[in-house]
């Protein structure tokens, strides 16, 4: 397996920013959402131990099968939420938090036992989505509140998913799943294509279930309006679009000195199709028109008056709290490199919030990797085809295509620079203004001559006049002046975005160090002469000897480990994970890495979710900032891009007094060997060969993979990246002279 995909797939795996403090001032800033209070019980049990819990509960008098499948359910589900919880996507004791609270308090306020054993948490996902647990936790996504259009369509959603929950829907499922794969019961004679069908139908009626279950049970009872239940399946209906359906315009990102040519917009953009009665034959949902007919036959049969109220806990603060939902689902769509939706979003909020640096520096963000990705490639993974895009955010993707490759770095370093200006002291700014010019200079190998410092205006006065008082040129060359003058300002627009940034005296020196930069880098390849080249390479081939025979000596002495990753797999099985021998074996990895740290003289601080205490919020929240910029800088294509997160791992990196990451971990596999009994049949043919053949057929392959990547937290670069792939078990020994080599090299001076 390529070494770089397993660790994408790891982190992927393993890991599913301005801080909110007075949200008064939400119309001029927004800071990234963070949990508070005491860290809950769901986060702080292992997950072995919630699982023996609930092995209790399994019916001992159902069949054996059955029981089987239901402790594997449980087994692999709690280990999958742990997962999920401790990923730094979930929050708690949020503004967004408190008010799902507030709204399920209402809901179930005739039932206080089982409000008592629901607990409600918000995931950082800018989709449209919430999905509940058979432990009582229930995840709403912040994509799913930002696009609500009242308190009472969130009390509907809150009902469907208890219901969920009530029903133990999850667990019968699973269970429902196994017999229809097996073909047991009922699922005998099913052809393989039927048991597609009936897992499908048999999800589809949980969900039917808890829709008419939601509405019965608990959302009648709470005084919301039932008329506000249609416009949670249009929620549902329209949920791939963004937070609202204006014209973007054409000047938005124009100046006094850029006007883009007309060109760059459609004419006519996709009208929004939105279809609610497709075929849901593929899906575990019952397709919008269905579920909307359903409802609607027994809300007939319901009293309205007793059921009128779009809000409870109040419309002040619901549009408040959708507000935060949607701004940080903008920082979310940054993250997950979905520029253009995340640019017609923040166009959409600054029609209301003007002056909001918040949104600037989204958008600031998003011209950055579009431009980014069109320099090196790749632009087709963060931009997708504008053909396949309904409603005005269409105009947004086909502009950003528009752009050449030298256009998109002109405009982001335009709107980053001016941006700057009102944000002096933002590191990440500076970093992306940096890494813009860089481009500028060595990729499109503009000087400061190549832009205008006079106006579009002044320009055109001068043209105009030269053409108008000339008596010495041709008609011809008249006319191509003429020409000229007319594509002032339009199809020349790149030219003049500097006009007035010109001026500014950083702008200029940034501009000629990197162009000194370039000179010097150009001119020192030019003096290496043949003999210099030989001499060159033989100190690489000398370092890379040393390298070979005693590794890297990088000479650092402290550094954070952040989440390491233990990982046990048996081929053998059917459930190839060993989920308990991965969690025992990680506890033991912890052990490892600290004893070897001592042991090699280098300090480390060991940042790990597993072990949370009640307090540990701090820890909590900077775990969850450090895997966001992990994730992203894995997710990138390319590692010279500036994280969106890079400020506030600064800030953590200067909290922790280190400069490096470290991110490290252990799959160890055991090989399926089913092909033994081939080997013992064929060595029958040939006798010499049995001997060989049973000890293959007997003795246990293992396959250890140890990995180390070390980055620096200022550039994001990796230091050290250390990778074994060996044949062998992972006894400690064997682990301890691996981990210790590495931080040896990590520690140690030539």
């Amino acid at each position: 397996m390529n070494k770089n995909y397993l660790l994408l797939i790891l982190l992927i795996t393993s890991f599913f920013s301005f801080k909110i403090t007075a949200q008064e001032n939400i119309t001029k800033n927004f800071q990234y959402l963070i949990s508070s209070g005491d860290v809950p019980t769901d986060f702080r049990m292992l997950s072995q131990e919630k699982f023996e819990i609930d092995k209790t509960g399994i019916n001992r008098n159902e069949k054996r099968s059955i029981r089987k499948t239901r402790e594997q359910f449980l087994l692999e589900s709690n280990f999958a939420i742990d997962g999920l919880l401790l990923s730094g996507s979930v929050l708690f004791n949020d503004p967004v938090s408190k008010y799902i609270n507030k709204v399920a308090d209402n809901v179930l306020k005739d039932h206080p036992d089982l409000r008592e054993e629901i607990r409600f948490y918000v995931t950082k996902s800018p989709s449209v989505n919430a999905f509940s647990t058979d432990k009582g936790m229930i995840f709403i996504n912040i994509g799913l509140i930002a696009q609500l259009s009242n308190e009472a369509q969130l009390a509907f959603i809150l009902s469907h998913e208890i219901i969920h929950y009530t029903e133990k829907h999850n667990m019968d499922i699973f269970v429902e799943k196994y017999k229809i794969s097996e073909g047991k019961d009922n699922y005998k004679s099913l052809t393989w294509n039927d048991k597609i069908l009936a897992k499908n139908n048999w999800s589809k009626e949980r969900e039917r279930e808890a829709d008419e279950k939601g509405l019965n049970k608990f959302y009648s009872k709470s005084g919301y309006s039932l008329s506000a239940i249609n416009g949670v399946f249009d929620v549902l209906q329209y949920s791939y679009l963004p937070f609202n359906e204006i014209t973007f315009e054409k000047s938005f990102f124009e100046t006094k000195n850029i006007t883009f040519p007309k060109s760059y917009f459609l004419d006519e953009i996709n009208q929004i199709k939105g279809d609610e009665d497709y075929d849901d034959s593929k899906s575990t949902h019952p397709n919008i028109l269905k579920r909307r007919k359903k409802i609607f036959n027994i809300i007939e049969n319901l009293d309205t008056e007793k059921s009128s109220e779009y809000y409870i806990v109040g419309k002040e603060e619901f549009l408040k709290i959708r507000q935060i939902a949607r701004f940080e689902s903008i920082r979310q769509q940054v993250r997950k490199m979905e520029y253009p939706q995340a640019i017609y979003n923040s166009f959409v909020l600054l029609k209301k919030y003007p002056d909001n640096l918040f949104l600037k520096r989204m958008l600031a963000s998003s011209l950055y990797y579009i431009s980014k990705y069109k320099t090196y490639g790749n632009i087709k993974s963060v931009l997708p085809n504008y053909k396949k895009i309904e409603g005005q955010s269409q105009q947004v993707f086909y502009f950003l295509k528009q752009l050449t490759d030298e256009e998109a770095n002109i405009l982001a370093l335009q709107y980053a620079w001016d941006l700057k200006q009102q944000l002096p002291d933002d590191e990440y700014l500076n970093e992306i203004c940096k890494d813009l010019f860089h481009d500028l200079v060595f990729k499109s190998k503009k000087k400061v001559y190549d832009f205008s410092r006079k106006t579009k205006e002044e320009k055109k006065e001068s043209m105009n006049f030269n053409v108008k008082d000339s008596n010495n040129i041709s008609k011809y060359d008249k006319i191509k002046m003429q020409k000229k003058l007319d594509d002032v300002g339009e199809k020349e627009w790149a030219k003049y975005a500097f006009v007035d940034i010109l001026k500014n005296n950083e702008f200029v020196d940034l501009f000629e160090q990197t162009i000194e930069e370039k000179e010097k880098e150009e001119k020192e390849n030019e003096d290496i002469d043949y003999n210099k080249k030989e001499k060159l390479s033989k100190e690489e081939k000398r370092e890379k000897k040393l390298e070979e025979k005693y590794g890297k000596a990088l000479g650092i002495n402290k550094i954070l480990i952040l989440e390491p990753v233990y990982l046990i797999i048996d081929e053998r099985k059917k459930q190839k994970k060993r989920f308990v021998d991965s969690e025992n074996s990680l506890n033991r990895f912890y052990y490892n890495l600290e004893q070897n740290a001592d042991a090699s003289q280098i300090e480390i601080e060991l940042l790990e979710s597993k072990h949370l205490d009640i307090a540990d919020i701090e820890k909590f929240n900077d775990i969850a900032i450090l895997k966001e910029w992990l994730s992203e800088k894995y997710n990138h294509k390319h590692d010279n891009i500036v994280s969106s997160s890079y400020s506030y791992v600064q800030q953590i990196a200067e909290k922790y007094d280190i400069e490096h990451i470290s991110w490290t971990g252990i799959i160890s596999m055991r090989q399926d060997k089913t092909d033994a009994f081939v080997y013992l049949v064929y060595s029958a043919c040939v006798p010499i060969l049995i001997p060989w053949a049973i000890y293959y057929a007997v003795t246990p392959e293992y396959n250890t993979y140890y990995f180390n990547v070390l980055l620096n937290v200022k550039t994001g670069e990796p230091e050290l990246n250390f990778t074994k792939n060996l044949k062998h078990k992972d006894t400690q020994d064997f682990l301890d002279s691996y981990i210790y080599d590495t931080f040896y090299q990590i520690s140690k001076e030539r």
